[in-house]
């Protein structure tokens, strides 16, 4: 028997699919495939310093995609209090504490995709 393992980024991913292919605005289907995008570089990383790299560039797509006015105006929500808390410690050299991990990170990038969004 094969065991398949979920790849990385799968509750991003599909999200980001949504919003492609839903949103009206072009400029936010646009940012949907940047997340795409990012997604599929952070899959191929292969240090520990791309892979730093790839998630900042995940987390800043996602930022983009869900819209600075969206985040400012929802920032009482936890995930979204919690992407501005990681888009500000990516900037350091060394992220403070690091980047949660993989399966975390991807629960809250869908659920800011999702809550900025998903259907209503």
């Amino acid at each position: 028997m094969t065991i398949r393992s979920t790849p990385p980024w799968v509750k991003t991913e599909t999200a980001a699919d949504h919003v492609q292919r839903h949103a009206r605005n072009p400029l936010t289907r646009a940012h949907a495939a940047d997340v795409q995008q990012a997604i599929a570089v952070c899959r191929v990383a292969d240090s520990a310093v791309d892979a730093a790299a790839a998630l900042t560039g995940l987390l800043t797509a996602v930022a983009e995609c869900a819209g600075s006015s969206w985040l400012k105006a929802n920032n009482d929500d936890p995930d979204v209090a919690r992407l501005t808390a990681l888009l500000e410690s990516a900037a350091e050299p060394i992220p403070a504490g690091g980047f949660p991990e993989p399966g975390d990170l991807d629960d809250v990038l869908a659920a800011v995709l999702w809550a900025a969004h998903g259907p209503q």
